[in-house]
C-alpha cells in the first residue's frame, strides 16, 4: 500500500510522527511517500525525526522531488490513501486528490488550517474517513491502505459525490 502525504515539510508537525510510524509498523508492506522540499536540510531533519519515531520503518519512507503537475496528479491517483497531517490540512491538494477519487484520512484540528479536508467531506455528506482522535486516524489509514474493497468503496463514493458537492457547487463561491 502506498500512503501519501504531499504537504510541504514544514506542515508536517512532530505530533504526526508517531502516527506515521504506527501506520508503517502495523502495515509491513506499506510505503510512505513524501514530497521533498526546496531545502535538503529540512528534508534531512524530517527524515531524522521519522526515523527516531520508528527506526524499523525508515527505509520505507520515500521522498520524491517536486514534479510537473500532470505527474503530481498521477501520483495522487496512484496512491492508495492520502494522509492529512495533524494540525494542518490539505486545501488545493485535497481537492486535487478528490478529483482523482483518492481517499484522504483527516483529523480536524482546533484551527481552520486543520479543517479544510473535513469541510470538503462535510460538503460531500460523507465523513467516514474523518478521525475522532490520533488512534482512530491510524485505524482509518490502515483500513484504507490494507483493504482494497474498502478503499474502492471510498473512492467510488468520492467520485460520485465530489463533482456536484465540491466542483460544481456555486453555493460555496
Amino acid at each position: 500500500p502506498l500512503y501519501l502525504c504531499p504537504q510541504t515539510v514544514f506542515n508536517i508537525h512532530p505530533d504526526f510522527d508517531a502516527a506515521l510510524a504506527s501506520i508503517l509498523t502495523r502495515d509491513p508492506d506499506g510505503r510512505l511517500v513524501l514530497v521533498k522540499s526546496w531545502d535538503p536540510h529540512l528534508d534531512r531533519l524530517l527524515r531524522e525525526r521519522l526515523a527516531a519515531s520508528g527506526p524499523d520503518v525508515a527505509d520505507r519512507i520515500l521522498a520524491v522531488a517536486p514534479m510537473a503537475r500532470a505527474d503530481y496528479l498521477a501520483l495522487l491517483g496512484a496512491c492508495d490513501v492520502m494522509l492529512d497531517p495533524f494540525h494542518y490540512s490539505g486545501g488545493l491538494s485535497s481537492l486535487e486528490a478528490f478529483a482523482q477519487g483518492t481517499p484522504i484520512v483527516t483529523w480536524p484540528g482546533e484551527f481552520m488550517r486543520a479543517r479544510h479536508t473535513h469541510g470538503f467531506y462535510k460538503l460531500m455528506g460523507d465523513e467516514e474517513l474523518v478521525a475522532r482522535d490520533a488512534a482512530h486516524y491510524v485505524e482509518l489509514a490502515l483500513a484504507q491502505g490494507r483493504d482494497p474493497t474498502r478503499r474502492a468503496a471510498a473512492s467510488a463514493r468520492i467520485r460520485a459525490l465530489a463533482p456536484a458537492a465540491l466542483f460544481a457547487n456555486v453555493a460555496t463561491l
